[in-house]
């Protein structure tokens, strides 16, 4: 069963739970070291089909983290709904608001 919601440094709660901070956090690292791969690619003069092709690597391992950040945010919209005696199905555009920021 997920724990309950963190609180952010100023107090407010998250939207994620431990495990899935650290899976994102995690996600992110990843990224990270895709994006210096790369510098270090253009760097040498590698040829732009393998840059490209590792570009293309970087941004699906963006658009992932994206679609989990999004789930902790509707698991949370459900959840708060319910939690307020709401039908977590009526917060829809809530929902599409969220999911449109990703992209």
């Amino acid at each position: 069963m997920p724990r309950p919601p963190r609180q952010s440094a100023r107090g407010a709660p998250t939207s994620h739970t431990e495990e899935a901070s650290a899976a994102i956090l995690s996600r992110l690292r990843r990224v990270e070291g895709q994006v210096r791969g790369l510098q270090r690619m253009v760097e040498a003069g590698r040829p732009c089909e393998e840059v490209l092709t590792q570009l293309s690597a970087v941004v699906n391992a963006l658009r992932r983290t994206g679609l989990l950040v999004l789930s902790c945010a509707l698991t949370r919209a459900a959840l708060d709904a319910v939690r307020e005696g709401r039908d977590p199905g009526c917060d829809i555009a809530g929902f599409a608001s969220a999911l449109a920021r990703l992209g």
